[in-house]
């Protein structure tokens, strides 16, 4: 069951959820912490892109290239890869949520019934933790108890570190990645034993600009995006 909606994946996955949270027909349910959450610009940390200056935007790309990853920020990125790491335990998108709301998050859950597959569950939330955003979830519940987060990602910030910081962290709590499928200076991708894919890249301006579901600027150039998601080659043959 879990291959149903594994096109999804990747770029397919911002194009379906595009749809999900724009879309009338489809209900959200607001899922508040059960205590007060450090409220910060939507999908931004404290010390995240938003925190690069807004003029002139290239001394800006600049300052926030060059600058390091926070212990703070770095702390938020293993808070993600952790949970990514544990995605076999996740069983529904209100366990993703609870999980999202013990690290102090507010998460929001779309959802998009078919009679024959389904229900797919995106997960996203309305702040973020420092020097990271974006977070999405795809969660598909057969309505039989059974469910699979089938993608998870997240951003990072531009940062003199930050694609170093996102393989070294992925490597320490993904235990059994082995050597990479692909490694290159701009994106490192491996594949696990139970055929999961697992991959930081640095969004160039083009990567940037055909992103139509997260709004980015100038100043977001060298982004590290990081996913742990099914393999879309395994639902093409299954």
């Amino acid at each position: 069951m879990k291959k149903r909606y594994l096109a999804l994946g990747g770029a397919g996955a911002l194009a379906a959820a595009l749809y999900l949270f724009t879309g009338s027909p489809l209900r959200s349910e607001q899922l508040a912490a059960n205590e007060p959450t450090r409220k910060v610009s939507a999908n931004r940390g404290p010390a995240s892109l938003a925190s690069a200056p807004s003029a002139p935007v290239l001394h800006a790309v600049a300052a926030l290239e060059d600058r390091p990853l926070g212990e703070d920020e770095k702390e938020s990125v293993k808070t993600y890869l952790r949970l990514f790491a544990n995605y076999q335990r996740i069983k529904s998108a209100k366990e993703l949520a609870q999980e999202l709301k013990a690290a102090k998050l507010n998460p929001v859950i779309a959802r998009d019934a078919n009679k024959d597959t389904g229900e797919l569950a995106m997960v996203r939330t309305e702040d973020a933790l420092p020097g990271t955003r974006y977070f999405h979830g795809q969660v598909f519940e057969d309505g039989k108890g059974m469910a699979h987060a089938q993608h998870l990602s997240f951003e990072i910030r531009p940062g003199k570190d930050s694609m170093e910081v996102a393989t070294t962290l992925i490597k320490q709590n993904f235990r059994d990645l082995g050597t990479p499928l692909v490694q290159k200076d701009d994106y490192v991708m491996w594949r696990n034993r139970d055929g999961r894919i697992v991959s930081a890249r640095k969004l160039d301006a083009e990567a940037l600009r055909d992103n139509y579901f997260n709004a980015h600027s100038a100043e977001d150039v060298g982004t590290i995006w990081v996913t742990s998601e099914d393999d879309p080659e395994e639902a093409e043959e299954s």
